[in-house]
């Protein structure tokens, strides 16, 4: 998840190209190919995406199992960078929430857990 997460910060923060993030990985000795690395960006974009599509197919599986059980994990890829906040039930293992947010506080997890809510 920490490169998932760092790969979305440099796409989204810094621009940068899969060729580019890519030779930055390779520097820092995570050896990946730039297939990985455009498949890792498709993850990221899903994650982020997943609280404003098929909310129905989710809370219809939540209702029917009867009760959730959260887990909130943030993921800060380096300090000063944004983390990349994902809520998920740990029963059905569906992601609820994945939304990157610059702070690691603890007010920004409980802005996560309300928004959580809404499922």
């Amino acid at each position: 998840m920490d490169i998932i997460a760092l790969i979305g910060f440099w796409l989204f923060r810094e621009h940068r190209s899969v060729p580019e993030m890519h030779q930055r990985l390779q520097a820092c000795g995570v050896s990946i190919s730039e297939r990985a690395v455009t498949h890792l960006l498709h993850r990221y974009e899903e994650l982020v995406s997943l609280h404003l599509t098929d909310r129905e197919r989710i809370m219809t599986r939540l209702q029917e199992q009867g009760q959730v059980i959260l887990a909130l994990d943030g993921l800060q890829p380096d300090v000063g960078h944004e983390v990349l906040w994902v809520v998920r039930d740990c029963l059905s293992e569906e992601i609820l929430l994945a939304r990157p947010l610059l702070s690691s506080t603890q007010g920004t997890s409980r802005h996560c857990s309300r928004k959580s809510n809404s499922f």
